[in-house]
Parts: structure tokens; sequence; C-alpha cells
């Protein structure tokens, strides 16, 4: 069976982060059985990354049993003939793309916007997808005029405005691997985000991105200044994190490697 993560880690994180905001967090026990029952009866386990993968270790599943196919992105988004349009004294962009919840760690992004050591009028930051109904009060009281909400965008029009930015930031609390991590990557635009968001398997901390610890503003705010005042090493790690999905994070790949392990399997 493929599985995003182990049912009882993801309940037990995202109930004490949702309390941490007064939001209750809620899976129904029959829910949680019946992945446990799964996972019991399955002869071989697919997981997205070595995140998930620790996560199924630790409760004492074989190593054996767990097969490791982390996602890919869509060759639309690794076109490598389409270069970014540079312009002299262009605001550094900053992109959040994915749901705005307490689950993907927005809080802290919002926390480490807010701390910036970057004028307001050099910078912009866009969030690109809906807004979860127990967030929107949370998104208002924070929001700043160089923010920009601009809700669900359509897959096939995404690479456009991944491609205007300069660094993608992803602060997941859990997330089994966050799908847009390769996809803004293969745009051409490094990515920040945390140890639980499976962004460890494909990132090289400093080199095509950066993984920091959940829930740590403070280095999030870091690293985007970091990348604002060193346009050198911003322009590096562009080219690095393009290459990294090439070489092995399409979804070609990934059923490359579904294809081998199946083939395995049956001799």
């Amino acid at each position: 069976c493929a599985l995003p993560i182990y049912i009882q880690f993801q309940n037990r994180i995202l109930t004490q982060e949702y309390g941490r905001y007064g939001i209750d967090f809620y899976t129904h026990p029959d829910v949680i059985n019946t992945e446990l029952r799964e996972y019991e009866e399955a002869d071989y386990i697919s997981v997205p990354s070595l995140f998930v993968k620790r996560t199924f270790l630790e409760k004492g599943i074989p190593e054996s049993k767990i097969f490791l196919n982390p996602y890919g992105a869509n060759t639309d988004f690794t076109d490598s003939r389409i270069q970014q349009e540079e312009k002299p004294g262009k605001l550094f962009k900053i992109l959040y793309l994915g749901a705005l919840s307490v689950r993907k760690g927005l809080p802290y992004l919002f926390e480490a916007l807010n701390s910036l050591n970057i004028p307001l009028d050099l910078y912009e930051v866009t969030f690109i997808g809906k807004i979860d109904r127990e967030f929107n009060s949370y998104c208002k009281s924070y929001r700043k005029d160089n923010w920009n909400f601009l809700g669900h965008i359509d897959h096939n029009d995404l690479p456009e405005y991944i491609r205007s930015a300069d660094v993608g930031v992803i602060p997941s609390i859990e997330d089994g691997f966050g799908l847009v991590i390769p996809q803004i990557m293969a745009c051409r635009i490094p990515v920040i985000t945390t140890t639980n968001a499976g962004g460890s398997d494909l990132i090289r901390d400093g080199e095509n991105g950066f993984v920091v610890p959940i829930r740590d503003s403070r280095l999030i705010a870091q690293r985007i200044e970091l990348l604002y005042d060193d346009p050198q090493k911003l322009d590096l790690m562009k080219m690095q994190a393009m290459e990294t999905v090439l070489k092995g994070y399409t979804w070609a790949d990934y059923g490359d490697r579904y294809s081998a392990f199946l083939k395995k399997l049956v001799g």
C-alpha cells in the first residue's frame, strides 16, 4: 500500500499544533485503526520520503517492508529552455505555494516575514493556495501591504507564477512529501523548508535550498535574508535547484523506480 505518513504520528503532532491556536484537530479512531491494520496486513509499504520512513521505523515496522520512492515534478515544470526574465532593480520575491493552514506552518512563516531586516518596499510575498476557514482571521491579523494572496491557481498556470519568484518557503509542520517542493525547484527556485516536509530527500542544505527545524521562524528569516543579501549565491542555488529535479525527481523518475521495484517482486 502507498501511504503519506504513519497515522498516529500525524494525529499526535497535528493535535498538538492546532491546540496551540485553540483549534480542535480530530481523527476518528476508526480511521486510525483501519490504517494500522493496513500496515500490518500489507506486504510492502511505499513511502515518499525519509521523514515518513522514520515515522514507520520508530513504530516498529520492519525496514525490509518499506519501499522509499520520492515524488516528482511534471516535465512542464522542468523545462530548462524557459529562462526567467531578469529586471534591474526588481523586487525580491518570496513565494508560498499550498494550502494556507496551521498544518502547513504558516504562523511561523508570518512571524519570519514580520521579523525580516529588509525594507518593505524592496520585497514582496505571494501566497498561492486556498486559505483554510479556521485560519482566515489569522491571515487578516498578520497581513501586510506587500503580501499578495492569489488563492487557487490552475495547475497548468503555476510554472509562470513560480518562475517570477526568487525563493520559495514551505514551513510545514507535517507533510509526508510536499509536492510543491520539486515543482518550485524545477522552475529554478531554491526552497526553504522543514525537516517534516520531505524536502531533505532532495535539498542539500546551502546548495540548492535550506532545511530548517519545524517551528523555527527565526531561522527561516535568516535564510531569506541570506539570499536577499547575496545575489550571487542565490543565482547559483537557483541553477542547482533545477538540476536536482532533472537528475531524479520528475514523475518519470518516480515511475521508473516503481516499475523496477515491481519487476523485482515478480522475479
